[in-house]
């Protein structure tokens, strides 16, 4: 099949499944009030969807927080927390929660405890809050903004053994560091955050390899950087956060990088009017071999999507949710995602769906729903380039040039599309034979992705174009 004609079915059936019913979400059902939802955990083994962050009797109990459990028909609650519940992991079968507390049922706990089935227990004193815990093979990390463990320095990160709690890889970075996320990446270890270690020159992101920390890539650039998750997809690794393409960076909020060098995802994300401003992803997880992000941005591969997206590794798409959010802190968007029963959770800084209550946490009833789709993303911009066709710049923002060299000019113009196949602009010049220098305002148009098709006799080409 033809490069053109593949483009042209994908073209026509995403108009059909636009013409869809809207996404079906719904309130979760969740009775205790959700100030802020920061994290969603599936315990597989249990078979447990656990809700954390600011889960309250009422708005204003700040002193009496919970976690939310739900087994499939009831939602019931566990521990009462003196503050926020920011991370949930299983270690060696027990709950492990961390956050900004320091006291669970009235006993003085700090910042991070284990629950064995029927109590909570200390795993160690932790000096400032505890924002993450994950574990990786046999160790539980902890990362957070702390400074000791114990009584021991420790610098934002430190792995636990089931018995002791240790560094990690010696790692140190300059005062006022905040970690979120490690993993491992091709046997080497990696760490994100809002830090730097001015001597090696790392931003925000660093690699333990042969033995040392180092930057990788050049590190993440921008005084408003901020890391906050990891995931590894399709042999690549994915960070997402606050990344702000303008400062220098080759994506926007989420980029992905093969261990030699950085890429951009499809496009990127774009704030809620479609630019590059500053917006974030705060969530970020595999499922069903795509990558799901949620957080405050809009579009995402210059399609509309509304705090949460998925991209296949080839295409963006949204779920429209623009539109349901009517009250509450709309601006935060999406704040936390998780499977359960392979039903999509997302975490909301709104009050309301539809008028609706949803104590901030939504569930997705999949069916006959409607979502946005990017054009595929091959990695190559230009889909079929013949007759030497150059268009620049790309993004663009008022005004494409296209460079066209024809041997001959019979039947000879050039559409352009958008995502619909509908053309939205035709040039039907006085091509020449050689080179021809055609520029085509688009100051008109949307943002968004369009295709640049040029038709010349019997042959097609096309480029794909980002106007901003």
């Amino acid at each position: 099949m033809s490069p053109y004609r593949a483009i042209l079915l994908f073209l026509i059936a995403l108009s059909f499944k636009m013409a869809a019913q809207s996404p079906e979400w719904s309130a979760a059902g969740m009775p205790s009030y959700g100030r802020q939802v920061r994290c969603i955990y599936t315990d597989t083994t249990n078979n447990i969807l656990y809700v954390a962050g600011e889960i309250m009797a009422t708005s204003s109990s700040f002193s009496t927080q919970f976690i939310c459990k739900y087994d499939g028909s009831t939602w019931s609650t566990l521990g009462v927390f003196n503050g926020q519940v920011l991370s949930l992991a299983n270690y060696n079968g027990d709950l492990i929660a961390s956050g900004f507390f320091n006291n669970i049922n009235g006993v003085p706990i700090f910042s991070i405890a284990r629950y064995d089935g029927s109590s909570w227990s200390s795993i160690g004193n932790f000096n400032n809050g505890v924002l993450r815990v994950k574990v990786i093979g046999t160790d539980l990390y902890a990362l957070g903004g702390f400074t000791s463990i114990d009584g021991t320095p420790a610098n934002a990160v430190a792995k636990w053994n089931g018995s002791v709690w240790s560094d990690v890889n010696g790692f140190s970075a300059d005062i006022g560091t905040i970690l979120f996320d490690i993993t491992i990446y091709k046997g080497n270890t990696y760490i994100c955050g809002n830090f730097t270690n001015s001597s090696l020159g790392i931003n925000h992101l660093a690699e333990y390899k042969g033995g040392t920390w180092q930057n990788v890539g050049g590190g993440i650039q921008g005084s408003w950087t901020d890391l906050a998750e990891f995931a590894s997809y399709k042999n690549e690794l994915y960070v997402a956060g606050s990344i702000i393409k303008p400062d220098g960076n080759v994506g926007h909020m989420i980029q992905k990088w093969n261990d030699t060098i950085w890429s951009e995802v499809g496009g990127s994300v774009q704030d809620i009017n479609g630019g590059y401003s500053f917006c974030a992803i705060r969530d970020m997880l595999v499922h069903n071999n795509e990558l799901y992000i949620a957080g405050g941005f809009g579009y995402a591969g210059h399609v509309p999507a509304t705090y949460v997206a998925k991209w296949d590794g080839l295409k963006w798409c949204g779920f429209a949710t623009k539109d349901l959010f009517t009250t509450g802190l709309g601006a935060q968007g999406g704040n936390a995602i998780g499977f359960y029963n392979d039903t999509l959770y997302l975490g909301i800084g709104n009050d309301t769906l539809n008028g609706v209550s949803t104590n901030r946490i939504l569930k997705y009833m999949a069916g006959n729903y409607v979502d946005t789709c990017s054009i595929e993303f091959t990695g190559v911009e230009q889909l079929s380039i013949e007759n030497g066709i150059v268009i620049y710049p790309n993004p663009a923002t008022n005004e494409i040039t296209i460079e066209l060299t024809l041997t001959e000019t019979n039947n000879t113009f050039i559409e352009i599309k958008n995502i619909l196949g509908q053309t939205v602009k035709k040039i039907t010049n006085d091509f020449s034979p050689g080179k021809n220098i055609i520029e085509i305002y688009i100051s008109d148009l949307p943002k968004g992705l369009y295709f640049v098709q040029v038709q010349n006799g019997a042959k097609l080409s096309g480029q794909k174009i980002v106007k901003q």
